[in-house]
């Protein structure tokens, strides 16, 4: 079975979920809880803080995916390249 994508249609794709992963934010914002000690508000900014690593993280890693991916694309196509050349020279 062949699967033939072209280069241009594939490093689009890439770099559109490159850039989507970028473009997601979280908002937050400043809280004073100094005058409060209630469990609820701090475990709840304590998550938050988490969340908002693990959020990042995820970004970090979805767009070093998306490098990797790319150079398996421009690794392929210089590969193909190079087996064109040898096929040519052997006419």
């Amino acid at each position: 079975m062949v699967i033939k994508l072209g280069e241009t249609d594939v490093t689009a794709l890439i770099n559109n979920m490159k850039t989507k992963a970028n473009s997601l934010t979280v908002s937050d914002s400043e809280v004073n809880l100094s005058k409060t000690n209630l469990i609820t508000f701090t475990e709840y900014k304590d998550m938050f803080t988490n969340y908002k690593a693990a959020f990042d993280n995820y970004k970090s890693i979805v767009t070093q995916d998306a490098e990797a991916m790319l150079g398996a694309v421009q690794a392929i196509v210089k590969n193909d390249q190079d087996n064109a050349n040898q096929i040519n020279k052997l006419d």
